[in-house]
């Protein structure tokens, strides 16, 4: 696989919004200071209007078929992908019914590196055996992953098992990265990924 992840992602519908508002906001406060008291007030009316815009039916919907509640998962998400720890990555998935095809680019996502796989204290010397399966448990690493586009659109994915990461990291390298582990509660997408050791770029 040789797909590097893009490095230049537009911004979210959320974030290019808000800049727009922004300017907005800053132009006319700038020609008439007297406005300023109707200006705050617009920008939270604006603010309570986005956020019940994303909590549209599909992610109540999503959230609800999970047990999450909507508006703390919705929190997780907007978290992610506004954080300025976060790099840009593109998530790949293979074919199950076609090994040898060329893995389906399912579209871009902010991933959020959480720190190194711990084994939980619970597990046995089996269940270590079996969940490394021979490989360097140093490779193993957490993430939090968001899909960028919006849960009602077309092009909306959450990672799953088997996928491939293919993310920028801080250092500017690119990196892949294999879904070992996924699951899901109210503090995002959390992803096990096994690092694949030689670097892409």
């Amino acid at each position: 696989m040789r797909l590097p992840c893009r490095a230049d992602q537009p911004l979210c519908a959320g974030r290019a919004l808000s800049a727009i508002i922004g300017n907005l906001v800053g132009r006319i406060v700038r020609t008439n200071p007297l406005r300023t008291a109707a200006v705050m007030t617009m920008e939270i009316h604006v603010k309570q209007n986005d956020q019940e815009s994303a909590l549209d039916a599909v992610w109540v919907q999503m959230c609800k078929a999970e047990g999450l509640d909507p508006e703390r998962r919705l929190a997780a998400r907007l978290a992610v992908l506004g954080s300025a720890d976060a790099q840009d990555c593109t998530v790949y998935r293979p074919d199950d019914n076609d090994p040898d095809a060329e893995e389906e680019d399912l579209g871009d996502a902010r991933i959020l590196f959480t720190g190194p796989f711990q084994v939980p204290a619970e597990w046995s010397e089996v269940e270590c055996a079996e969940f490394f399966d021979d490989a360097d448990p140093e490779l193993f690493v957490t993430a939090l992953i968001e899909c960028e586009a919006a849960p009602s659109a077309r092009g909306y994915f959450a990672p799953e098992i088997g996928d491939y990461v293919a993310a920028t990291l801080a250092s500017g390298e690119v990196a892949m990265f294999y879904v070992q582990d996924c699951s899901e509660d109210e503090r995002g997408r959390q992803c096990v990924l096994i690092r694949d050791d030689e670097p892409l770029f």
